[in-house]
């Protein structure tokens, strides 16, 4: 049809007419480009949405699992320091859970660190939906702070110190037949070690003091670390969407 109109005012030489169309036609393509635009932009900040929302979720998630495990690592480290005072500063006999602190003080376990919305991203390419800045610098800070604690947990497991192995004569175990149903080994173990054997060898000292510094270093500088960089991702994930996070007062289902 407009090419029609052209073709005719172009043979009766009516150059306003055909600059008219010309500019009609013009401004058809570029009003159909802008919209174009705006749809594309309106569908990629749609799945922009959808992927902060995952994230955030995934963060909460695994947040919720590594709180939990931390209180069990700390609460695991305070028992095993009123052990070593039990033995190196009352002088006095342990506990049998006290005892089983002590010889499990080389258990250094790698939390679960992996944001599974995060991953497909990185895997697929796609980090560059996420256009906030705050978000980015957030993934950054994680992902920093995550390598740093793998390598840490990494080191300490190195060489590991198995106090019942490695002194057999301070550690008893006496294993017997155990009657929990749910038990699949069958068996059951009772422990004691003998506090002042412990307390007279150098070699136990140092080795148990070893293995209550990694314990501290896995809490410090793996641990600790990691849960704060998900805390502020999980804050910047947030504060993109415009909701609390959850478990906050206000929060948003």
């Amino acid at each position: 049809m407009i090419l029609a109109r052209i073709a005719k005012a172009l043979k009766d030489q009516n150059w306003l007419a055909v600059a008219i169309e010309f500019v009609i036609v013009i401004l058809g393509v570029v009003i159909g480009f802008q919209i174009t635009s705006w749809n594309t932009e309106r569908a990629v900040r749609s799945e922009e949405v959808r992927i902060l929302q995952r994230m955030l979720s995934d963060s909460e998630s695994l947040l919720s699992s590594r709180r939990e495990l931390s209180d069990h690592l700390d609460r695991g480290w305070r028992e095993t320091r009123d052990a070593v005072a039990a033995i190196y500063i009352d002088g006095g006999a342990v506990t049998e859970w006290q005892c089983q602190r002590i010889i499990g003080s080389h258990i250094y376990t790698q939390m679960a660190d992996t944001v599974p919305t995060l991953e497909d991203l990185l895997s697929t390419g796609r980090l560059d939906l996420i256009r906030d800045e705050t978000v980015r610098s957030a993934v950054t800070d994680y992902l920093i702070t995550r390598e740093t604690a793998r390598n840490f947990t990494a080191a300490l497991n190195n060489q590991i110190f198995r106090l019942a192995n490695r002194y057999p004569d301070m550690v008893d175990m006496t294993l017997y037949r155990s009657d929990d149903p749910n038990d699949l080994m069958g068996l059951d173990r009772e422990l004691s070690c003998d506090a002042e054997a412990m307390a007279a060898s150098a070699a136990f000292r140092n080795d148990l003091t070893d293995n209550m510094a990694r314990m501290m270093v896995l809490s410090n500088s793996a641990v600790g670390p990691t849960n704060e960089a998900l805390e502020r991702l999980a804050d910047a994930l947030a504060d993109s969407l415009g909701r609390s996070r959850q478990g906050d007062a206000g929060a948003t289902p």
